[in-house]
């Protein structure tokens, strides 16, 4: 995996650090990666902070740069990101990355939007086969990089997103709550009779809405 920001701010990746608006985070992500990351656990900043990142400017305006992102913190409404850029990566033209766009999950529109996204592609990889970067650099930072940090791993890591009804009672049964905690199950008694909807919509045995009449009230 990899980060990839994208801002419409010239010379914005010269400073070390980056304001982004939340809501922009994990645009243009597939609904796997969002649903890992989207809470900002502590896993996953950590998880973060350890995937190379590739920064850009909107419209391919100027040059791309490979780095890492150190800190993040949150800011109201924003994220305030510190990051690092490796110099050793000598600034890539947008050319070469718009070219390789579809290999590194850039989408069409995407690059026309100030955004921060989480993509599964290997991004030294990419940019080893593609010769932007030498085989020695390639090495060097690709071993830094924790391999459990794919899609795959964090998908069999035992976090609270389940597939499985024996995962999700598993989940419950160990996980440890303090003593003054209630907690309380949701759920449906029988999936057939009973549909996924406010109870204003629900019928009785015959056809009939039951409380519908009495919206008013």
């Amino acid at each position: 995996m990899y980060c990839l920001l994208i801002t419409s701010k010239l010379k914005a990746w010269e400073k070390g650090y980056f304001e982004i608006a939340r809501s922009r985070f994990l645009e243009f992500t597939i609904e796997e990666i969002v649903n890992k990351f989207s809470q900002f656990s502590d896993n996953s900043i950590d998880i973060i902070k350890q995937i190379p990142c590739l920064f850009g400017y909107e419209r391919y305006e100027s040059t791309f740069q490979v780095g890492f992102i150190d800190n993040i913190k949150k800011r109201g409404n924003n994220l305030l990101l510190e990051y690092r850029i490796i110099q050793e990566i000598k600034p890539i033209k947008a050319g070469k990355i718009e070219k390789i766009s579809k290999l590194l999950d850039i989408r069409e529109w995407e690059i026309n939007r100030t955004h921060w996204a989480i993509k599964d592609e290997d991004l030294f990889q990419r940019l080893k086969n593609e010769k932007l970067i030498s085989e020695n650099l390639f090495v060097k930072y690709n071993r830094k990089i924790d391999k459990k940090h794919t899609l795959k791993s964090i998908n069999d890591e035992n976090d609270k997103y389940r597939t499985s009804l024996s995962g999700f009672l598993k989940e419950i049964f160990l996980k440890e709550y303090d003593k003054d905690c209630v907690v309380f199950y949701r759920g449906h008694s029988n999936k057939v009779k009973y549909k996924l909807e406010p109870s204003l919509f629900r019928k009785d045995d015959e056809g009939n809405y039951i409380f519908i009449d009495n919206e008013d009230i």
